[in-house]
């Protein structure tokens, strides 16, 4: 089996991070094998028959470690061999790089998000109709402002009205 392991700081919180990550993985077209509670083991999905490809495709176990604050990138494939190493080192460090860039991009955008933000301060101070509040924050849970147990909160805030 090769294996190849590396970690990066994690500079976002986890939510940010998580979100990044499973973002990358989908636009990659990779397989999402299980979610963990500290992260994801996802696979690269190659379409190439086995009999005409030289690398197997690789398994990455990436685990956000809030303790350490890091991530922890852990590769592998079954195989042996420069080949088969080389291969998963470079899926590795691809999704290294794609979840990077995803996250530099978090950071420019942040004055949209506390735009988005604001439209929940909006929510709770002006009289609307509970459908159209219900569907202004399940637009900001769509769109990554807003957290599950958030949306969960403010929604029954608005439903208890």
């Amino acid at each position: 089996m090769s294996k190849y392991q590396t970690e990066r700081d994690l500079e976002q919180n986890y939510e940010t991070s998580l979100s990044a990550i499973l973002n990358v993985i989908k636009e990659l077209d990779w397989i999402l094998v299980t979610k963990k509670i500290d992260g994801i083991v996802c696979k690269e999905y190659n379409t190439t028959p086995l009999s005409s490809k030289y690398t197997n495709d690789a398994t990455i176990d990436i685990t956000i470690d809030k303790s350490k604050k890091k991530i922890i990138y852990a590769g592998k494939n079954f195989g042996f061999g420069t080949i088969q190493s080389s291969h998963v080192k470079k899926q590795v460090l691809l999704v290294i790089e794609k979840i990077e860039e995803s996250l530099k991009n978090t950071n420019v955008n942040l004055s949209p998000i506390i735009t988005e933000k604001n439209k929940l301060e909006e929510i709770n101070s002006e009289p609307k109709s509970i459908s159209s509040e219900l569907k202004n924050i399940a637009d900001l849970l769509k769109n990554g402002i807003l957290s599950e147990e958030e949306f969960e909160k403010v929604k029954q805030r608005i439903l208890n009205r």
